[in-house]
C-alpha cells in the first residue's frame, strides 16, 4: 500500500495493544520505549483506547490492561483477560467481608505478578502492593499454589531457574535468611539448618498438594500469608492470596477452620463463572472464535468500564 494513504496513527495504536497483549499489564512509559513511541503519544493513544472500553488503566496504579472487548475485533483477547474480569467483583466483595487484603497472582517466568487485589481497600493491609507488583516464586505463598499443580517437568524447570536466580541474589547471606514459618504444619521450623533449600521447597509443594491451601509466615514480615491455587479446567493459572496479621492470628484456628474455606469457595465461583464463557469464546477446534458469541460481547460490553476522566 502507498504510504500516503496509512493512517500512520492508527498503526501506532495497533502496535500499542498487540504489546500489551504479549507483554500482560504495561505503563505508559514501558509502552512507549518498547515501541518507540514519545511518551506523550504513547498516553494519548492508551488514554483513547481506554475510554473506548479496550484499555483499563487499574485503580491505584498506573499500569493499563487489555479489557475482553478486543473481542470485538476477533484478536488478541486470552482467557486470563476474561478470568481477570470475572474475578475482580468476586475479590473486591470477598475482601471487603473479610477486612484482610486478598490479591489474585498469575505466574510470570519465575516470577508471581499481582493481577488483582484489594490492598487500597483494605483498613488492615500493613503494606500496599501495586497491581504489576513481582514476587519471586519460591518467595511467594501463591508460588506454591501454583508450583504445586502445574505439571510436573514445569515444576522442575520453574524451581531450577527460581534456585539459580535465588542463589545469586543471596549470595553472602547468613543460613538464616530465608526461614519459614510454616502455620499448617504444627508451627514447626524450616530452616537450612535442619533442611537443604530444595527439601524446603519440595516439602512445601507436597504439603500444599495434599491440604489444598499454603500458610507462610516469613520471620521478617508482620503479615502472615494463607493461599489457594486457582486452576481452570485441571490447569493451575495462579493462586488467590489473603495476607493477615501474624500476632492477631496467634493461638486461633480460624485460618484453616473459616478462611481458607472462604478463599477455596472463592477460587470455585470464579472457576465456575470462567470456564462456560470461556468455552463459549472457542470453536468445537478449541481455537478462538473469529466471530465472538452474543454472549461473549454482551459480557464484554458490560465489564469493560467507559472512562472519560483523566489520568
Amino acid at each position: 500500500m502507498d504510504e500516503r494513504h496509512e493512517l500512520k496513527s492508527l498503526k501506532k495504536a495497533l502496535r500499542v495493544l498487540a504489546f500489551i497483549n504479549q507483554r500482560g499489564d504495561a505503563t505508559v512509559s514501558q509502552v512507549a520505549t518498547a515501541i518507540g513511541l514519545p511518551r506523550p503519544t504513547a498516553y494519548r493513544i492508551m488514554e483513547t483506547m481506554a475510554c473506548e472500553g479496550y484499555l483499563e488503566k487499574l485503580p491505584h496504579s498506573i499500569f493499563y490492561r487489555i479489557t475482553s472487548l478486543v473481542q470485538v475485533l476477533a484478536a488478541g483477547f486470552q482467557d486470563e483477560e476474561l478470568l481477570l474480569e470475572l474475578a475482580k467483583p468476586k475479590v473486591m466483595a470477598l475482601g471487603q467481608e473479610l477486612g484482610w487484603p486478598i490479591t489474585l497472582y498469575t505466574p510470570r517466568g519465575i516470577n508471581m505478578i499481582v493481577r488483582l487485589n484489594t490492598d487500597h481497600d483494605s483498613a488492615l493491609a500493613l503494606e500496599r502492593w501495586s497491581v504489576g507488583y513481582a514476587v519471586p516464586i519460591l518467595d511467594a505463598t501463591s508460588g506454591y499454589c501454583y508450583l504445586s499443580h502445574c505439571s510436573c517437568s514445569e515444576r522442575e524447570e520453574l524451581v531450577e531457574a527460581a534456585m539459580r536466580a535465588e542463589a545469586r541474589e543471596t549470595a553472602g547471606d547468613g543460613p538464616d535468611a530465608m526461614r519459614y514459618l510454616t502455620v499448617t504444619d504444627n508451627h514447626s521450623h524450616l530452616t537450612r539448618f535442619n533442611q537443604t533449600r530444595s527439601e524446603e521447597i519440595n516439602y512445601l509443594i507436597k504439603l500444599v498438594r495434599e491440604r489444598g491451601f499454603c500458610n507462610i509466615e516469613f520471620k521478617r514480615y508482620a503479615e502472615g500469608n494463607v493461599g489457594v491455587p486457582l486452576v481452570l479446567d485441571g490447569k493451575a493459572v495462579g493462586g488467590l492470596v489473603m495476607r493477615y496479621i501474624k500476632s492477631v492470628m496467634r493461638n486461633t484456628d480460624r485460618i484453616q477452620s473459616y478462611y481458607v474455606p472462604r478463599l477455596q469457595q472463592l477460587a470455585r465461583e470464579i472457576t465456575e463463572s470462567h470456564t462456560p464463557l470461556a468455552r463459549a469464546a472457542r470453536t468445537d477446534g478449541g481455537e478462538p472464535s473469529a466471530r465472538p458469541s452474543a454472549e461473549i460481547l454482551e459480557l464484554s460490553r458490560a465489564a469493560a468500564p467507559r472512562r472519560r476522566d483523566a489520568a
